[in-house]
């Protein structure tokens, strides 16, 4: 589904779209993918009306794309092909693998919730440190996570189906259901159920005593929650949809791609290079990102499962946009981003009931980050970013209130995100032990 809680996914939405309007796929040489995958995406779709990307790149109108957009709610188009109900209703055991940057990866922790509803009591997960398809490698990026990252799941598989489907007594379920990876730390936690039983939710406060602006203002994250004599009650920001607050492209390669000639070495360090400069550029010089992070940490902070934030905000707009961020910084100030989380905000209360804000009302606004295994290591920080775009990969939000993909016409937003007692504006983080 090309939404994510209603912010249009446009970059992945066009590139799919695309793919299937030419059957990219169906080259076997690979050259109309390749051609596809070096789109320079971020020009083509700042073009508004973004209904009539299909007109202008592929020359015609898009029966999918565009109904993708008409129907911008959970309406009965896309009840059509939404089986999450109906997992609720399984009695049959159910195997759900998949990676912490997995781009798909939402889909495990929604469908493992909804399993969860269920009678079946056969249900196991495996999450490690992998993206889409690269789980035989231990690698991602510059990080090697050692052999215990690799394992054969393909035997694990197989393993599954000769107990359920042959009958083969190989003692699969006198092993924990669960397995998570905790990356730096590089082993993995098992339980029963997901999240593990001993997860100790934590929450880490947005706060601020000068200004939290880009990455050199003074936002802090802290354990503590905020007191009556806050410095300040928010951090503010202005949003404009003709210059919006780009999307960090980082992209983590492993091994695997590298030896099956997807990307080369330089490529990879090339890519690494521009994405750092570009990311550091950005949370310096922008005034429409907020910046909170811990201070150097004295002792390592493991995370695995669920990760999530709340933000109590305001916004002189009848409808905008929020993003929250999660990274790790090292103490040479590398960044590695871990999670990240997408809101539009007129559906708060639910996809199928989108309702606009009141001007500068202060709502509260759950947002969902996915899902990580790691261990921030003693020294380094935890940082979380606030913005209102993460454009080209979301659609911009025109703050008019209006259809966002029909429209051309635009307005800035002054947006407001409070820490004080009454609005303790928060992430929430899944702690748990490791040795």
């Amino acid at each position: 589904i090309p939404y994510e809680y209603g912010s249009f996914f446009i970059l992945g939405a066009f590139w799919w779209a695309e793919i299937l309007e030419t059957d990219a796929t169906g080259d076997l040489s690979g050259k109309a993918m390749a051609q596809i995958n070096e789109r320079k995406y971020e020009k083509i779709l700042q073009s508004l009306p973004v209904i009539d990307l299909d007109e202008k790149v592929l020359g015609k109108k898009n029966a999918y794309w565009r109904q993708w957009i008409e129907h911008n709610t959970n309406d009965a188009y896309w009840a059509r092909s939404n089986f999450m109900d109906k997992l609720k209703t399984l009695d049959i055991p159910v195997f759900l693998q998949s990676g912490w940057f997995d781009g798909d990866g939402i889909g495990s922790k929604l469908n493992y919730s909804a399993l969860k509803q269920s009678r079946n009591k056969s249900l196991k997960l495996v999450l490690g440190p992998w993206g889409h398809t690269d789980t035989s490698s231990s690698r991602l990026g510059d990080f090697d996570f050692g052999k215990e990252a690799a394992p054969d799941l393909q035997k694990l598989y197989m393993r599954w189906f000769d107990y359920w489907l042959k009958g083969v007594d190989n003692k699969i379920l006198d092993e924990p259901l669960v397995q998570l990876f905790v990356m730096f730390s590089n082993q993995w936690l098992k339980g029963p159920v997901y999240p593990l039983p001993e997860t100790r939710f934590t929450k880490y406060y947005l706060t601020a005593g000068q200004a939290a602006n880009s990455s050199k203002g003074d936002g802090a994250l802290v354990t503590g929650a905020p007191g009556a004599d806050a410095a300040r009650a928010y951090e503010e920001y202005v949003y404009d949809p003709a210059d919006p607050t780009p999307w960090p492209e980082y992209y983590y390669r492993s091994d695997e791609e590298v030896e099956k000639g997807k990307v080369t070495s330089q490529d990879v360090e090339e890519q690494k290079k521009k994405a750092k400069a570009f990311h550091q550029g950005v949370t310096d010089s922008r005034r429409d990102i907020l910046v909170f992070q811990t201070a150097p940490l004295e002792e390592p902070v493991s995370i695995a499962g669920p990760v999530s934030a709340v933000l109590y905000a305001s916004s002189d707009a009848p409808d905008t946009d929020w993003h929250v961020t999660l990274m790790d910084i090292d103490e040479k100030g590398e960044v590695f981003h871990l999670v990240r989380s997408a809101l539009r905000a007129r559906f708060r209360n639910g996809l199928d009931k989108p309702e606009l804000l009141e001007k500068d009302k202060v709502y509260e606004f759950n947002l969902d980050m996915w899902q990580t295994g790691l261990t921030f290591q003693k020294g380094h920080r935890i940082r979380v970013e606030v913005a209102s775009a993460m454009f080209p990969m979301f659609s911009r939000n025109l703050n008019t209130g209006g259809h966002n993909e029909k429209e051309t016409k635009f307005r800035k937003a002054t947006q407001k995100v409070y820490h004080t007692p009454e609005y303790p504006s928060h992430v929430l983080l899944p702690v748990v032990e490791v040795k």
